[in-house]
């Protein structure tokens, strides 16, 4: 699996979902309800009912600019906190000039839901609003009832009434899907920003391998492998002198680039660890000690071909890496014990060598 991680990460097309939404969605919710306010408009005109006629010229703005507002801020929340007060505004207002019949109060009803859903900074204030909306039907109906108000209004009442009844679960739908968008909006970036936390605490921030921390999981796994494991510990030659040489920054460098050359020399199944300072660690599950020292005898190859530059100055480096392996069972500090000994064997024969025995 060499350095793959297990997290779940917010793709490219699972961030720009929920931006793309807001771009098209809402502007054209926006138009249509624009268009529905219109002809509202042009109702209460043609009944003579102006003030309820000019209510709507200034409604059909608000919707306007909220066509344009999204498109270029893409603050939905602004733009339905807005809506809210001007659907609660203008069910009573209507409901008083065209009486109860006509169902305008309904989208009273729809609305006491949405508080919640607009994300506002007190939880006091979402159930404040409700409940105003809540008492402002109440009220609506009490006076409608007290005051017998019917306007003698051409239009036919039943239809407006099932119209107006459609148009408020309408609102409830568009206003549940904003809920939900911007829900999934923020488990996306709680699960990237995991994801990201979860990568920083398992690798290592210069190389990208595997820390130490993260090697557990990997060789408890190993560690129960019906083949057993290899393990081969590599450690950089005269990497001390690199850095005085040249400079740290070139010592960076070289770690980066023979990281590099590990990745690629490694088999799939490994897990590649930088185990400490020049120090990499190469686990192999399932691998026998004889295809565990052809890949590190490749690696060293590699590494000793590979011409190394910084400055304008050019450098060759070479790598010792001793190897080991365990049958199933046999605990990790064990093996690493033999890869560690058999490390620093071959650097007390001379380095750039591979040493797979103990003799």
């Amino acid at each position: 699996m060499k350095n793959d991680i297990a997290v779940t990460d917010m793709t490219a097309a699972d961030a720009g979902g929920s931006a793309a939404v807001h771009r098209l969605f809402y502007p054209v919710v926006s138009a249509v309800t624009m268009l529905i306010h219109f002809m509202y408009l042009v109702m209460f005109f043609s009944e003579g009912l102006y003030f309820m006629a000019g209510v709507n010229v200034f409604s059909v703005l608000i919707y306007l600019v909220g066509i344009v507002y999204i498109s270029k801020s893409n603050k939905v929340i602004t733009f339905m906190q807005t809506a809210l007060l001007e659907i609660i505004v203008h069910a009573v207002l209507a409901t008083l000039f065209a009486g109860w019949d006509y169902g305008f109060q309904m989208f009273l009803i729809c609305m006491l839901p949405v508080p919640y859903m607009l994300s506002l900074k007190s939880k006091n204030l979402m159930h404040i609003i409700s409940v105003s909306i809540l008492m402002t039907f109440i009220i609506l109906k009490l006076v409608c009832v007290s005051t017998d108000i019917k306007k003698e209004l051409s239009a036919d009442p039943t239809g407006w009434y099932i119209f107006n009844s459609f148009m408020s679960f309408v609102v409830i739908i568009v206003v549940t899907n904003n809920f939900m968008n911007k829900n999934l909006s923020l488990n996306l970036a709680l699960a990237k920003q995991n994801a990201d936390l979860q990568k920083a605490a398992s690798t290592d921030s210069l190389t990208g391998l595997f820390n130490r921390r993260a090697m557990n999981e990997p060789f408890r796994i190993a560690c129960s492998n019906e083949n057993g494991y290899s393990v081969a510990l590599l450690d950089i030659d005269y990497f001390k002198k690199i850095n005085d040489t040249y400079g740290h920054d070139a010592g960076d460098m070289a770690l980066v680039r023979i990281s590099e050359i590990v990745m690629a020399d490694s088999p799939s199944e490994a897990c590649i660890c930088r185990w400490g300072g020049e120090e990499i660690l190469i686990l192999l599950p399932g691998v026998s000690k004889k295809r565990a020292a052809e890949t590190a005898r490749k690696i060293c190859t590699d590494v000793a071909d590979e011409n190394f530059e910084w400055e304008g100055k050019r450098f060759s480096i070479t790598v010792t890496i001793g190897v080991s392996y365990s049958p199933k069972g046999v605990e990790k500090e064990q093996t690493i014990r033999m890869a560690d000994n058999r490390l620093y064997k071959g650097k007390a024969d001379g380095r750039n060598r591979i040493v797979v025995d103990d003799t």
